[in-house]
């Protein structure tokens, strides 16, 4: 697989919609500490279907959204896209490229689509099972991962090893296989106990159902009687009809001029009487028919009615208990998965107590280190006091001897200048003059080396300007003669005036050569005094520092025994959390086995009601069919009665 882009907006620091693409090779991101590298990492791993906080670096999971800052508001969503290449087909998807998407709102909803497809995190696990990737695999490699990885235990490394050889899919099709299994089992546990519900009810419904046999042939009986009495008084009715239209027809007859058409009438009208009289009875029965057909079909239309009425309701029953077990199957991933984490913290926390039992040890190994060598430190110091005591005693003596020696050198040199008739006064006058005859010899030098150049500078030059310029270069030599000779004067006058006894004083055998011998060995002496009170003082700053680094092994050595006790009370919370994890797991997945029992009965309710439907509607159907029949018969009759 390759990761070609990546899109964050509203992920931690990331408030603008950002995009990254990666090209081929190594894609490297660079920066100051607190630009947000480390988020470019946690929205890969975000994207990936990890739902713990704590390993996104956030309190909650809440705390991933962008919380805002003083120029910008927050923001209400974070959304990550990474988008894979596929070509390979590594992921077990027809497509060549593949946008997997996450979305989190404050309201606490989550959502995930594969190519905007919606779509659980239990799939996006799924689809990168055995290919490295994934929100715990080692295709994301933290700072400490690896020490973490290579300091764990073998068992604990092994699920590096099933990720990289392709087992973990299999092992995750196991247990899916065995949870299968499981709720299968369940499964024919509910249908054998429904069959024995079934098997219990059968012989009562039966009693039921010849009742309602029972019941209909009398319902029957009376309706036929109640028609019998309707159809009596239809009959009286019509009698009393005929008698009523003939007395009319009789006063007509004697009110009406022509007595011929009356009679006529009368006559036609008494050789059909019993044609009448036989459709009148044909009429009545078929209206009476329809009555019973019409009272019939409005009875089983409003059973039909009530129980669709009741079908729709168990359907939204149904639906109502299939998305209360999707939630409850929701929220068990969801308790298997916090188990995992609890487990995979435990770990963390074990191996997390096994280094402070380490650093516990190696803290007070080198607080013992530490006191064995401030001791020698402390015996080296007594051995150089000792040295010293012995240099000093060397250096008074030395010291006894350069004031024998400047003696000596004091009373020879009064008695060589007393000799020698020495004089600082004409010493110092002999060494002015000598200075004042030097100034001169430079200015006239300087003075006379200027000209020439500014002569020689000169173009076209005239004899009489080169005989006169011969002429002063002359003079100035025989002007600079005199002055060596000034110079040499002064000189020897210098020289006469300096005692002469003194290069025998700084002779390798003179009293001056040997006082700066015992000079020497006194500064040599006082170097080595030096050097070992230097070497003590680094060693007592040494001991002043390992006396610090000792207190501050001894603090860090309470906060890690502290932080023992913590962790052990940590490991204990953590193992506690996980049984009460499970026990809550275990109520959910009873609860679950709860909802589809409840689920089965209602299906099986469901399937009884459709029949019963299906039965009425038929039943409604022939119904109108006979209903039609009916009017089409009442119809003729009427066309028949009016010929």
């Amino acid at each position: 697989m390759f990761l070609k882009s990546l899109e964050i907006y509203g992920f931690k620091s990331f408030a603008d919609r950002t995009h990254i693409n990666f090209s081929d090779g190594i894609t490297a991101l660079l920066g100051p500490n607190g630009c947000g590298k480390s988020n470019v990492v946690d929205a890969i791993k975000w994207v990936l279907a990890e739902n713990k906080s704590k390993n996104l670096r956030a309190a909650s999971m809440e705390d991933v959204i962008f919380n805002g800052t003083e120029a910008r508001p927050a923001l209400s969503v974070a959304e990550v896209t990474l988008t894979i290449a596929n070509e390979k087909g590594i992921l077990d998807i027809a497509d060549s490229e593949i946008a997997l998407k996450r979305r989190l709102y404050r309201s606490g909803e989550n959502e995930y689509f594969i190519n905007n497809r919606q779509c659980t995190a239990t799939e996006v696990r799924r689809l990168f099972m055995d290919t490295g990737v994934g929100k715990a695999a080692y295709s994301v490699m933290e700072q400490g991962k690896i020490d973490q990885i290579l300091s764990s235990k073998p068992e604990d490394r092994r699920y590096l090893f099933e990720e990289a050889a392709g087992i973990s899919r299999s092992k995750a099709q196991v247990l899916e296989a065995e949870r299968e299994l499981e709720r299968t089992r369940a499964n024919l546990a509910q249908i054998d106990v429904g069959l024995a519900e079934t098997k219990r009810t059968y012989e009562t419904l039966k009693v039921q159902s010849d009742k309602t046999a029972k019941f209909r042939k009398l319902n029957e009986d009376k309706f036929n009687f109640e028609l019998d009495i309707q159809l009596l008084k239809l009959k009286d009715f019509t009698q009393n009809k005929s008698r009523h239209e003939t007395e009319k027809k009789e006063a007509e007859e004697k009110r009406d001029a022509i007595a011929a058409e009356i009679d006529e009438i009368y006559a036609t009208l008494n050789e059909n009487t019993d044609k009448i009289k036989a459709l009148e009875e044909q009429r009545g029965s078929k209206e009476q028919e329809s009555i019973k057909i019409f009272t019939e079909q409005n009875g089983k239309k409003n059973m039909a009615k009530q129980l669709r009425d009741q079908f729709s309701t168990i359907k939204e029953k149904i639906g109502q208990i299939e998305n209360r077990i999707k939630n409850i199957q929701e929220r068990i991933d969801e308790y298997n998965e916090d188990i995992d984490s609890q487990n995979a913290e435990l770990y963390e926390k074990n191996k997390n107590l096994d280094d402070i039992n380490k650093n516990i040890e190696s803290f007070t190994e080198n607080i013992a280190q530490s006191s064995g060598q401030i001791d020698e430190n402390q015996k080296i110091i007594g051995t150089n006091n000792g040295k010293i005591h012995n240099l000093d005693a060397e250096r008074d003596q030395l010291q006894k001897e350069l004031a024998a020696i400047t003696e000596d050198i004091v009373k020879e040199l009064d008695a060589k200048l007393k000799d020698a008739g020495y004089s600082s006064q004409a010493n110092k006058a002999a060494k002015e003059e000598l200075s004042t005859t030097l100034e001169k010899i430079k200015i006239f030098a300087t003075g006379r080396s200027n000209i020439f150049k500014d002569f020689a500078s000169l173009p076209n030059h005239s004899e009489k300007d080169s005989a006169k310029f011969s002429a002063d270069a002359v003079q100035a030599f025989e002007d600079l003669g005199k002055m060596l000779q000034e110079l040499s004067s002064n000189i020897e006058s210098y020289t006469k005036t300096t005692p002469q006894f003194i290069d025998e004083f700084l002779s390798p055998e003179g009293i001056i050569t040997k006082k700066r011998g015992i000079d020497s060995s006194i500064q040599d002496n006082i170097s080595k005094i030096n050097s070992i009170r230097e070497e003590n003082a680094n060693l007592s700053e040494r001991n002043a520092e390992l006396n610090k680094k000792i207190e501050e092994y001894k603090e860090t050595l309470g906060k890690l025994r502290i932080n023992h006790a913590e962790m052990v009370q940590q490991i204990h919370s953590c193992q506690q959390q996980i049984s009460t994890l499970k026990k809550t797991l275990a109520s959910q997945q009873t609860a679950l086995q709860e909802q589809q029992e409840e689920l089965f009965e209602e299906n099986r309710h469901k399937d009884d009601m459709e029949g019963q439907i299906e039965t009425i509607d038929e039943e409604i159907a022939e119904l109108q069919q006979r209903g039609e029949a009916t009017a089409r018969e009442l119809k003729d009759l009427d066309h028949q009665s009016l010929e």
